[in-house]
């Protein structure tokens, strides 16, 4: 009798509208609000340019100060006050402790940078590792041999982490909260936060979860189209080059093949007009961006004629439609990259 009790007095789990409208708050404050303000001081501290060149950095800050003022020390977000949303633990009987709220705050913010560097350096790691090994003589034994076979492995794992396509995992774990109505977010549903109502509920005027799971039999659809297409382009090639591409991985010349895991941020700039030979015409000071003061890359024109670095320029469309020099209109769709 106490076990039900317990049962009947315990709140019942939000669903996925209910989520989905303290997000759609939560994103408002925090990505429209809070980041301007903080983008705007500074500005005033650093200047333009380097609002413009951290930009990156910029937001995962403004994340941890909304996060660390609310969830950090057990309050309520913006979103979850309109809604009246509170985190229960996985079987919904107790509250997340200083501890896991610490944990998901950390891994929401800081996760995707802490993956690009463990990847970046389980790369360098394995280089350095097959170079050694390469780099002794012929002579070797079985246990150096299957050194060698491992370190072969290793940058196949590699080289298959390196494919993923990290924004398909995040919208195969939409499609799952869009079918259960759990866990918003991956570190959520890693850390064990769930949501409950803050109000109890007739379940018999409960509502249904609405058509969230058509959208996400819509999104398993497309990745799973998208992947069968990707699965035939793999085989098609494999049949062409008859494996060769293995056999080179099998003699030791994966080293130069593969490229890294996780690049730079500058490592898929096509233009760097740092280069001098990079878009010769372009003379003098006209090779710096207006915007972050360093030699364009990927340059971009804009209609009313001055170039700006295509991230600079492109991020600047986002907030203001408009040249951030002579002010005449300017939308992302008219930007032309040089070539």
């Amino acid at each position: 009798m106490v076990m039900a009790a317990t049962q009947k007095r315990r709140l019942a789990f939000a669903t996925a509208p209910t989520i989905i409208r303290a997000n759609q708050k939560d994103s408002y404050y925090e990505k429209v609000v809070l980041l301007k303000q903080v983008t705007d001081a500074i500005s005033v501290l650093k200047g333009s340019a380097f609002t413009h060149t951290h930009s990156q950095a910029i937001e995962r800050l403004v994340k941890f100060i909304y996060l660390g003022v609310t969830t950090l020390v057990g309050a309520r977000t913006l979103g979850e006050e309109y809604v009246d949303l509170h985190y229960v633990s996985r079987d919904g009987r107790r509250l997340p402790n200083l501890i896991r709220r610490l944990a998901f705050v950390l891994s929401y913010v800081g996760g995707p940078v802490l993956l690009k560097w463990f990847f970046a350096k389980l790369v360098q790691l394995t280089e350095i590792r097959s170079s050694e090994s390469k780099g002794k003589h012929e002579g070797i034994g079985h246990l150096q041999a299957m050194k060698q076979k491992l370190l072969v492995s290793a940058n196949k794992t590699v080289r298959c982490l390196e494919k993923v396509d990290w924004g398909d995992m995040l919208n195969l774990h939409l499609a799952l909260f869009y079918f259960s109505g759990k866990y918003y977010q991956f570190s959520k549903r890693f850390f064990g936060l769930r949501y409950a109502l803050g109000y109890r509920i007739d379940p018999r005027s409960r509502q249904a979860k609405g058509n969230y799971e058509l959208l996400g039999l819509l999104i398993m659809t497309q990745l799973a189209i998208k992947y069968w297409l990707k699965l035939g382009g793999l085989i098609k090639d494999a049949e062409t080059d008859g494996g060769n591409h293995d056999h080179d991985v099998e003699k030791g010349d994966f080293i130069t093949k593969i490229p890294e895991a996780l690049p730079d941020d500058d490592s898929d700039v096509l233009i760097n007009l740092s280069n001098p030979k990079k878009l010769p015409y372009i003379k003098g000071s006209s090779r710096n961006c207006m915007l972050c003061l360093s030699p364009m890359k990927d340059p971009a024109c804009a209609p009313c004629g001055h170039l700006f670095c295509w991230k600079c320029i492109f991020d600047w469309c986002k907030e203001r439609e408009e040249c951030p020099l002579c002010r005449s209109s300017l939308k992302e769709a008219q930007l032309l990259p040089l070539r």
